[in-house]
């Protein structure tokens, strides 16, 4: 009778664990569920969801240095702007209140900051940041998945996961 009353115990044990580790499993659709509730307080239900890409230390880095050259060439084109605005006010006011020296010699320093900052800008080079020093560059930071919600004719909407699926950190609307 022992053994018959083990095996019960055993048997029941193993159906606890297995029902409690399969609710526990990572499941993305719960994850980005979740989040659209906290952020927006939405209950949404989610049609044709897909993995999209996992992104790695290399794509992060190479998205930060992206982000940095385009900021750096945002900058010198707003100096750039700058440094031709003057110039024309410049020379089309050589016959009027710019025809001052005082005046003139103003515009010129302006112009002349405006070409050093230049110089400046065009010479930065943009390196790899340190975040990541200690990480493989093939690690998973996060996942991007795709999704329609409410319906299966919307737009799709991309989630950016963590690399197990757990928690959902973003949604974005478009993604290349």
């Amino acid at each position: 009778m022992n053994y018959f009353y083990m095996k019960r115990i055993v048997v029941c044990v193993s159906v606890v664990f297995a029902l409690f580790f399969t609710s526990c499993s990572s499941d993305p659709e719960n994850a980005i569920i979740d989040y659209l509730q906290a952020k927006n307080g939405m209950d949404a239900k989610i049609y044709d969801l897909k993995e999209v890409k996992e992104i790695t230390v290399a794509d992060s880095l190479a998205i930060l240095k992206s982000k940095a050259e385009k900021n750096i060439q945002f900058k010198i084109d707003s100096v750039q702007q700058n440094i031709d605005k003057y110039k024309k006010e410049l020379s089309d006011g050589a016959k009027t209140i710019l025809s001052t020296p005082t005046l003139r010699d103003a515009y010129a320093k302006v112009i002349t900051k405006g070409e050093n900052t230049l110089d400046s800008l065009k010479k930065v080079k943009v390196s790899n940041s340190d975040a990541y020093n200690e990480r493989e560059q093939d690690e998973v930071l996060a996942t991007i998945y795709s999704g329609r919600l409410q319906t299966k004719k919307a737009d799709l909407t991309y989630f950016v996961l963590s690399p197990d699926g757990e928690i959902c950190f973003n949604s974005l609307s478009s993604y290349k």
